[in-house]
């Protein structure tokens, strides 16, 4: 560093700064100072609700309409600023939806929205809008439905429509927000730096790259976004009792505490999902509850039983009456009404109401982010915006950087003092290089680097299959030497898949290794029909399906007969065994 100042120009070579147009040092060195500083306010307010409140927003202790609230999760997310707005009260609406609600007008309350939820300020207690789940299954048997237009408006002002809307933010909206991230500007301050020092070319490569880097992961939040969207269930007609009458309404119109019928509708778009999460009143189906709980086994699900004892019970959707309730985003393999001689209800109650469609009658208990595909949903979704860092980590990264900045501080200290003694270079220059010492304790190319490897192992996720929630742990994954999984049910299928045939090697062969793998594809056919023959068959509304998948069942198609169907029963569906002619 000594030889480089006390280096004199050489014939020929310009010094670059400062230019001719430029003023005295000083004043030069504050306008930067200023601007530097204004920009830091003006970005820090995206980056942070407390410096966002502190410049725009002034504190009262008065809560009403118009006023905004700083919202801190415990959990997954970020911090944001909401708005407050009055609505009706939940007071208003009974239990269970605003189907029993008392007349007389409502009253109104304060509310806000995050993370897809709604929460009411009611005598300065903040609680989440959502339907109760924990009142007796003899509420829900006897409840009557809506009666009446005015509980209808109330409790849909109160819950909403039963949708999934996601923002769909344009790409320059999501460049704008990744140029504005603070690893980006100060990857874009060192390329300006770089400029400066005329190492234009090296500059114009790094922002080349950050440009381009950047508008790929908003492709990328882009893709996510939409995937995340095409979760949602296709909006379709079904049965609805209301007003002592059943009505045909979309799904999106479906209220906590309404009645309504499910009814399996093949060939239709969405024919077959479950549109909110409701409790089965009257008759049987069987679902699949893969899309939620990873297993890929049917589930039968059965009405309530109608004795006193078990309707005096607390509903209980996690643990004892989950056989009872039909979540949301499941698929239906099969349903049945409820027969003719079937025991009805002790109380004379909408339970006894017959569907107009032959399908199960249910009771709504949570629709949109509040039902199970909703809360799944809305996981996926706050998980990518947050940044869960270890405290450990952390604490060992700033140690770290604190050493760094105080060499960069020391050498830029010598640089400055050294450069304005041998009178070489300057001030600008000299200013110029210590700034680049003090940049150069985080390398520019840093985030990038990590950013590039984060990309590269989620593209190899998703070639395999699989989707990352929380990208962000990936370099914490690169620690892990064991995985532990629950269950098999998540990872496995339910079907067989025949890969190929081993042959057997008789003891007078001689042979010491194991004869290699044939394919099915090349294995005998006398093989491949005893593989199609002995498998069990199982018929689900009048759709046979065998355990084996693949060249063997392809090639070989058995008959199904009147045994082979699964219908539900007490202790779940049952099957037989009925082996297929081999001929």
């Amino acid at each position: 560093l000594a030889e480089l100042f006390d280096k004199p120009l050489l014939e020929g070579e310009e010094d670059h700064l400062p230019s001719p147009f430029l003023p005295e040092f000083r004043a030069v060195l504050l306008a930067l100072v200023a601007g530097m500083l204004h920009a830091l306010l003006v970005l820090s307010q995206h980056w942070s609700t407390a410096v966002l409140c502190a410049v725009k927003y002034c504190p009262t202790k008065t809560l009403q309409p118009g006023a905004f609230l700083r919202i801190s999760p415990r959990g997954r997310g970020k911090p944001k600023v909401v708005a407050l707005f009055r609505g009706t009260s939940s007071g208003s609406c009974g239990s269970g939806g605003c189907a029993e609600a008392e007349g007389g007008p409502p009253g109104t309350s304060l509310f806000f929205q995050f993370q897809r939820h709604k929460f009411e300020i009611r005598s300065g207690v903040i609680t989440k809008v959502k339907p109760s789940t924990k009142k007796t299954l003899r509420h829900y048997v006897e409840a009557p439905g809506y009666t009446t237009t005015a509980s209808l408006a109330r409790a849909r002002e109160l819950y909403g429509p039963n949708n999934f809307e996601l923002p769909r933010p344009s790409f320059w909206q999501g460049y704008k927000q990744q140029l504005t991230a603070p690893l980006c500007v100060f990857q874009l301050f060192c390329i300006a730096l770089w400029l400066l020092d005329k190492m234009w070319k090296y500059a114009i490569f790094g922002l080349f790259s950050v440009l381009l880097f950047e508008a790929s992961s908003v492709w990328t939040r882009l893709n996510n976004s939409k995937m995340l969207r095409s979760m949602s269930n296709p909006h379709r007609a079904v049965q609805v009792f209301r007003c002592g009458e059943w009505r045909e309404l979309s799904t999106e119109e479906l209220l906590p505490g309404d009645l309504i019928s499910v009814r399996l509708v093949p060939g239709q778009p969405g024919g077959d999902v479950v549109p909110c999460d409701c409790l089965l009143l009257s008759g049987t189906a069987v679902v699949n509850e893969a899309n939620l709980t990873g297993e890929s086994t049917p589930q039968m699900k059965e009405s309530i039983p109608v004795d006193s004892a078990t309707l005096e019970q607390p509903l209980d959707i996690k643990n004892a009456h989950k056989l009872h309730v039909l979540f949301s985003g499941t698929t239906v393999l099969q349903q049945q009404p409820a027969l003719p001689d079937a025991p009805s209800s002790p109380t004379e109650g909408p339970s006894v109401v017959k569907t107009p469609d032959r399908g199960c009658l249910c009771y709504v208990l949570r629709t949109a982010f509040d039902s199970s595909q909703g809360k799944l949903m809305r996981m996926i979704e706050v998980s990518s915006e947050t940044m869960e860092v270890d405290r450990a980590t952390l604490r060992d990264s700033l140690l770290l950087i604190a050493v760094l900045v105080l060499f960069a501080l020391a050498a830029a200290i010598f640089v400055w003092r050294r450069g304005m003694q041998s009178g070489m270079r300057s001030s600008y220059e000299v200013a110029l290089h210590c700034v680049l010492i003090l940049t150069s304790v985080v390398p520019a190319d840093l985030p990038m680097q990590l950013a590039f490897a984060v990309n590269a192992s989620l593209l190899s996720l998703m070639r395999g299959g699989i989707f990352c929630t929380e990208p962000f742990r990936i370099p914490l994954a690169g620690k892990l030497d064991v995985c532990l999984f629950d269950k098999t049910g998540t990872l496995t299928a339910d079907h067989l898949e025949a890969v190929g045939l081993v042959p057997v090697v008789r003891e007078s062969a001689g042979a010491a290794a194991l004869p290699p793998l044939v394919p099915m594809k090349e294995a005998p056919l006398r093989a491949c029909l005893v593989l199609a023959g002995c498998h069990t068959l199982l018929q689900v509304d009048r759709s046979p399906d065998t355990g084996a998948k693949g060249p063997a069942s392809s090639a070989v198609t058995p008959t199904p007969t009147p045994s082979t169907t699964a219908s539900p029963g007490k202790s779940g569906a049952s099957a037989t065994n009925t082996p297929a002619p081999a001929e």
